[in-house]
């Protein structure tokens, strides 16, 4: 789901970030938190960066040792912290801050960074500062995100996704990331090799170790 940038380049909170994002589209990530949660190992640190609402979180904290999640959406944040408590995860926090300037509250190392489907959403600029950032405190670091190049039926429908949910001011960025070779790309041009990939069923999204 595209974000919206300010002009200092900062994601603006969503129009459909907390409550309505847990109940439409959190069903819809099982197949990402399995994915993700496979890559991560028992007692690990991880840090989950945009963290949305918190579900992956949640799903990595079974078998993690202390998951801490970012968000820049006051929503998303609100609606973490709500969940948190029902869930009585005592092993999960919640950090406010920006994915291209992390907050300098964040201890490292951790041993793995996520970023899950944000990297399309920005600028080519704001995706090597995301990911350079992640990788300043994690020992590895896996990417969700489109795959690419897509798949022809899956690519049709991430598109029509893109365009239509993110509109026209942010499509630009979704095509970009695509044709600068999506998350292997992005880590080679940050000096990041990758370890393992991985797509998911439908092959429309890629999963990349990178260390």
């Amino acid at each position: 789901m595209a974000q919206k940038q300010s002009s200092q380049g900062l994601i603006k909170p969503r129009w459909y970030d907390g409550p309505l994002y847990g109940w439409f589209f959190d069903p819809l990530e099982r197949e990402k938190e399995k994915i993700v949660s496979s890559f991560v190992t028992p007692g690990a640190r991880v840090l989950d960066a945009p963290s949305g609402t918190g579900a992956l979180c949640f799903a990595l904290a079974a078998a993690a040792k202390e998951v801490v999640g970012v968000d820049a959406s006051p929503r998303m944040l609100a609606f973490a912290q709500k969940r948190k408590a029902a869930l009585a995860a005592d092993n999960v926090s919640f950090v406010a801050g920006d994915m291209t300037a992390l907050p300098k509250s964040l201890k490292g190392p951790f041993d793995f960074g996520i970023i899950s489907l944000f990297l399309h959403e920005v600028s080519e600029p704001l995706r090597v500062a995301a990911l350079t950032g992640v990788a300043s405190l994690c020992k590895k670091v896996v990417i969700c995100d489109y795959a690419a190049p897509p798949p022809f039926l899956p690519g049709l429908f991430n598109t029509a996704v893109e365009y239509v949910i993110g509109g026209p001011g942010n499509f630009p960025f979704y095509r970009d990331f695509l044709e600068r070779g999506g998350a292997c790309g992005l880590a080679d041009r940050c000096g990041l090799e990758v370890l393992e990939r991985r797509t998911d069923r439908s092959g429309g999204r890629e999963y990349c170790l990178l260390a």
